[in-house]
């Protein structure tokens, strides 16, 4: 029978931690409780298997990486990846945070050698990180068999390269639904309104996890993408100061809103988490742009951020912005149901800019890393893209039109409306009310 042994007397790997006495001894305590029941519950989960090859499973080692005073997050190496019906790890997770006694919650991942060492190759910085500066809990096999082989890190240039590509594409996602929330707000839809707010820090948290560090996790958990960028970027904190339940019902927003009739979110809660996730994304875009300024300037290192100035900056940041409340005069748009029409016509107008907006913010972005590159770029390639924006451009100037034919028509009195004393778009010449169309837009 093979025996397992905690690796406090095992020095196999110079650049990755194997000694637990320097932290408080009821971690020591939680890590030796959590190595000895992952091992146990893993073989006897691996021998239940149907075939050969999944009672041959095993736990190779377990690294523990991140802060444990606040949450113990394992990388847990096997052989053998088992199926998720004969070890599901949401259920393996969920047992293991309740276990008594334990002083934080516990984060699992299960990768095989070979795909943990494939992540750092493609450039994932948090496998690289752990390979360097994790703490090895446990180790079973032959000694060095399950160390994680750290190559080069890509260069500057390359880093650069990748994290523009990523915030280029996940970035306009975010703020399409921030967008999707204020449009659902204003329909008075608050618990869908709230899921949207749940993606759209999600999303959030992912533009600054790629651009930071070229890696996201599997795991769509709000804590869990939190802490991870919290450990990079301390300063993300601060858009939830004093605001921990508010963080809780948005965690709690993305199966809520689906699968529970009691879930409820009032306008005063749904007005908090607005700010909050307004404040969030603007500190993520603030400190992106910074570690993007960084890295274009030949420096891998954390942007420096001055800490007096830090907030009154990211609070500069561009975001999509929430329009007014249709209802600020209750009564008057009571007494005018064709006027709330028109309103509602009209909002709904403004929200529809949002995804031409979005594509030619996109559109530019690639062009922008198209000259960066500064390679040869097929004469096809762009004057397809300038089709295509001159598209969306025209599209977004039909928009604004129809905007403006909309204010128009607030402005005309009902009984000219329904007289068919409508204004067209190309007259010219009106004094009273003359065209809206802008000498800009071309």
């Amino acid at each position: 029978m093979q025996t397992h042994t905690l690796v406090q007397t095992q020095y196999l790997e110079p650049t990755m931690h194997t000694d637990l006495t320097a932290f408080p001894p009821s971690v020591q305590n939680d890590l030796d409780r959590l190595t000895r029941f992952l091992v146990m519950e893993y073989d006897a989960a691996a021998r239940s298997g149907t075939s050969k090859k999944q009672k041959r499973s095993r736990i190779r080692s377990i690294i523990l990486y991140g802060d444990p005073a606040n949450h113990y997050t394992l990388l847990v190496i096997v052989n053998r990846l088992l199926p998720r019906f004969v070890w599901p790890v949401e259920q393996a997770e969920k047992a293991i945070n309740n276990l008594p006694g334990l002083s934080a919650p516990v984060s699992l991942s299960f990768e095989t050698q070979a795909s943990a060492n494939q992540k750092i190759r493609d450039g994932y910085f948090l496998y690289n990180d752990i390979s360097e500066t994790g703490t090895l809990l446990y180790q079973s096999g032959d000694k060095g068999l399950d160390l994680l082989t750290a190559p080069e890190r890509p260069s500057v240039e390359e880093h650069h390269k990748l994290s523009q590509k990523h915030f280029g594409r996940v970035w306009p996602l975010t703020c399409s639904f921030l967008s999707s929330a204020y449009r659902q707000a204003a329909e008075q839809q608050n618990e869908a309104a709230t899921l949207s707010l749940h993606l759209c820090a999600e999303q959030a948290y992912r533009a600054f996890l790629l651009t930071h560090s070229l890696h996201v996790p599997r795991s769509r958990d709000l804590s869990d993408l939190r802490a991870l960028s919290e450990a990079i970027q301390p300063e993300l904190a601060q858009a939830w100061t004093d605001q921990a339940q508010a963080f809780h019902n948005l965690k709690q927003a993305f199966t809520g809103t689906r699968f529970s009739s009691n879930f409820t979110v009032g306008a005063e809660e749904l007005d908090r988490l607005f700010s909050c996730t307004d404040q969030l994304l603007r500190l993520v875009r603030f400190l992106c742009r910074k570690k993007l300024e960084t890295l274009e300037e030949g420096s891998p290192d954390r942007p420096q951020i001055d800490q007096n100035t830090f907030m009154e900056n990211a609070a500069r940041e561009d975001l999509p912005l929430r329009p007014l409340p249709v209802d600020h005069d209750k009564d008057y748009i009571a007494r005018s149901p064709e006027l709330q029409k028109k309103l509602d016509r009209l909002f709904s107008s403004l929200f529809d800019l949002e995804d031409p907006c979005c594509q030619l913010v996109t559109i530019s972005h690639v062009m922008k890393c198209l000259a960066w590159e500064g390679g040869d770029v097929e004469h096809d390639g762009i004057s397809l893209m300038g089709d295509v924006t001159r598209e969306r451009a025209s599209l977004l100037k039909d928009k604004v039109y129809n905007i403006f034919d909309l204010i128009r028509e607030l402005r005309v009195p009902d009984e000219e409306l329904q007289n068919g004393k409508t204004i067209d778009r190309e007259t010219k010449g009106d004094a009273e009310h003359p065209p809206y169309r802008s000498s800009r837009v071309a």
